[in-house]
């Protein structure tokens, strides 16, 4: 965790402190995984308590291997291995998630589209255990495919978790979601996906 008295970091020094490219400090500030502004000069400066927080999101990711081993025998019972569903067009938050399911000690499956079109494909060839989709996408809504999902039966036992950067008011706006489909709020917390996913294999 960052020691210093300071409130905003350059960004080369958070890039330093996360152990990441510039170009990727600056692909999580455009995402708002990262706060910052620039100075009058044009200089950007990045929030030290969003870095901070960045660095707590791993150490929760690290923690998730206690917590998965605890249900990895249940989850094996039934099948060798977690088959996750991730529609998802910004690369940073489908960096963001892969490094997540790749930590976890559950053997995973990741299957990546990047648009609604591809993920119904991917949907015709297997059903995963967990789709997790962006409401906001090319060619085919979230929206349309998650009511999709919902109205088939064979879509019943799918935890489904919807992304988004737009408020609880844009959802309810376009329709709103069915009550059993988790919703997350960009920037959202790996807290929350743990308590999802942790839940998920105990009932597999």
């Amino acid at each position: 965790m960052i020691q210093n008295e300071e409130k905003t970091l350059t960004t080369r020094e958070a890039s330093v402190l996360l152990g990441v490219s510039l170009r990727t400090v600056q692909l999580w500030v455009e995402a708002g995984v990262l706060q910052a502004w620039k100075t009058q000069g044009g200089h950007r400066r990045i929030s030290a308590e969003s870095v901070d927080q960045v660095l707590a999101e791993r150490d929760v990711i690290s923690n998730l291997k206690w917590n998965a081993r605890q249900y990895k025998n249940a989850a094996q019972n039934k099948s060798n291995s977690l088959d996750v569903l991730i529609a998802e067009d910004n690369e940073v938050y489908r960096d963001l998630l892969e490094f997540y399911f790749n930590n976890l000690d559950v053997p995973v499956n990741l299957t990546f589209v990047s648009d609604g079109f591809e993920c119904l494909i991917s949907l015709g060839k297997q059903v995963p255990d967990i789709i997790i989709t962006d409401l906001n996408m090319p060619k085919i809504s979230g929206f349309e495919m998650i009511r999709h999902l919902v109205s088939c039966e064979t879509y019943d036992d799918v935890q489904i978790i919807a992304l988004t950067g737009h408020t609880q008011a844009y959802i309810d706006e376009n329709g709103g979601l069915p009550e059993r489909v988790s919703v997350f709020f960009k920037p959202f917390s790996f807290k929350q996906l743990e308590l999802i996913v942790d839940d998920f294999i105990k009932r597999k």
